[in-house]
């Protein structure tokens, strides 16, 4: 066993492995040292313990921007290269179509629902929901975090389990003065360019990385979601000028070109031999998916694919060989499961209460009993939807309905859902009526949560209390 892992440790220390061993002889060497770790921990022998974890979020990507999700313009070929090297899931579906309900859901495992986050202004993350920080941290993690976006400020209890965290340093207006009094005001300043994140990332890892410690790193990068703000004109006219999105193709380019630029450096980092790399979204964007719809350009006031299916990479360097190299993960998964399959890889132990599940047998080609449909739910402004994912159709209920859209629609997977224009509800009477059937158990079994306010944090008591009396939000 130490030949292989010395090999393995030699040779496959990028993305992707220099010699381009593949094929049985490779396989078998991996599931060798596999066998060897303890309860999907580190390596035995391995000289740092567990890996560093980098876990970046390129806000409002939508996954088939991505030139490996199947974008035929070179939008990404840094990021491309990473999940050709690592894991891809091909169909990742965020609980939400806005930022704060979506991570709120990812990094602790719970729906959005049971965080009670549904307005922007006043909700924040509960003290009671363990986030993936907090069980890093006390694993032995240093926990370090950098955000561009204002919604998961320290201000909104994001940094709960970080040993620093630096936030956006701007707010947006309608957070409203007592959200992050000391911040700038949006579009008095804006937000800060990926270079910026990552540049502050290197200086909390000079402040606080520890040689005996493992780090955890998590970066919010804001350049997808504001390709309407910053053009980034270099990059649209030479390469997507002739695109319609052109400004978001760019912006993903950009994102793409400073994250490799910024793993490079991070490679050559002394404590950094050994680290797992994921990439997500929180949630998509519109662009000019559903033309009849108001407002759904952007994201957060519809359920359909664009807002919800996102891309989730995991890559490794160094000698963990905790991932398999170039799998593609054909069964659908959730963001919910993000956090468990994380925990599960590093072999450390999660909170006992999350909702979702390992994936990890996935990696190996084995089978997930996740649920066949997701439930994906909004509340945004003056939006309310609600959508159940099946096989070939999606069931969705508009309960605030925006103009263009149905109070019942029933929209084709992987098909243009352009609102009351593609709806086939009357067509279709049967599947309508078991995919409701399904999300009317499903909001018995989920009600809201009574949400934390900013500035009055509820004690558990408290919670309990409002939900014995039936409080919904």
């Amino acid at each position: 066993m130490a030949v292989i892992a010395s090999c393995l440790k030699t040779t496959c220390t990028s993305f992707r492995c220099p010699l381009r061993v593949r094929g049985i002889a490779c396989a078998l060497m991996v599931a060798l040292l596999a066998s060897c770790t303890k309860d999907g921990g580190a390596p035995k022998g391995s000289p740092t313990g567990r890996p560093n974890v980098v876990f970046v979020v390129i806000d409002t990507l939508r996954a088939d921007a991505m030139s490996v999700y199947g974008n035929p313009w070179p939008t990404s070929p840094e990021l491309d290269e990473i999940a050709r090297s690592g894991v891809r899931f091909r169909r990742a579906v965020s609980q939400s179509a806005w930022t704060r309900p979506s991570f709120a859901s990812f990094l602790t495992s719970h729906i959005p629902r049971e965080s009670g986050i549904s307005q922007e202004r006043k909700h924040v993350l509960p003290d009671n929901m363990t986030t993936l920080a907090e069980t890093l941290h006390d694993a032995g993690y240093t926990t370090l975090g950098v955000t561009a976006n204002p919604n998961v400020n320290s201000t909104f209890k994001f940094d709960q389990g970080f040993d620093a965290y630096v936030n956006a340093g701007v707010r947006f207006g309608w957070m409203g003065q007592e959200a992050s009094p000391s911040d700038k005001l949006y579009g008095q300043a804006p937000l800060r360019p990926a270079p910026e994140v990552f540049d502050d990332a290197l200086a909390l890892l000079d402040k606080y990385q520890k040689p005996a410690k493992p780090v955890y790193l998590q970066l919010v990068v804001m350049d997808v979601h504001e390709h309407l703000a910053k053009l980034l004109a270099k990059f649209a006219a030479q390469e997507f000028k002739q695109h319609p999105d052109r400004h978001y193709f760019a912006a993903l380019r950009y994102v793409s070109v400073e994250l490799q630029r910024f793993l490079d450096k991070l490679r050559q980092r002394p404590g950094f031999e050994n680290t797992m790399l994921v990439i997500i979204s929180d949630h998509g964007e519109g662009l000019r998916s559903h033309p009849h719809v108001q407002n759904a350009f952007v994201h957060g006031y519809v359920v359909y694919e664009s807002q919800t299916l996102v891309p989730w990479i995991m890559a490794e360097w160094g000698s963990a060989n905790l991932l398999p190299s170039g799998v593609v993960v054909e069964q659908p998964v959730r963001l919910l499961d993000l956090m468990p399959t994380m925990l599960d890889l590093l072999g450390i132990k999660g909170p006992a209460n999350m909702e979702g599940l390992s994936v990890r047998a996935a990696l190996t080609g084995g089978e997930v009993p996740l649920p066949k449909r997701f439930v994906v739910e909004t509340k945004f402004r003056n939006a309310h939807a609600i959508g159940v994912y099946g096989d070939k159709y999606m069931y969705v209920e508009n309960r605030k309905p925006l103009p263009g859209t149905a109070p019942v629609e029933l929209q084709r997977m992987g098909a243009i859902q352009d609102g009351a224009a593609t709806n086939v509800a009357g067509l279709h009477a049967d599947v309508v009526s078991d995919l409701k059937r399904h999300l009317n158990a499903w909001e018995k079994e989920h009600p809201w949560a009574p949400p934390t306010m900013l500035g009055q944090e509820l004690k558990q008591e408290e919670l309990d209390q409002l939900r014995a009396l039936g409080y919904a939000e």
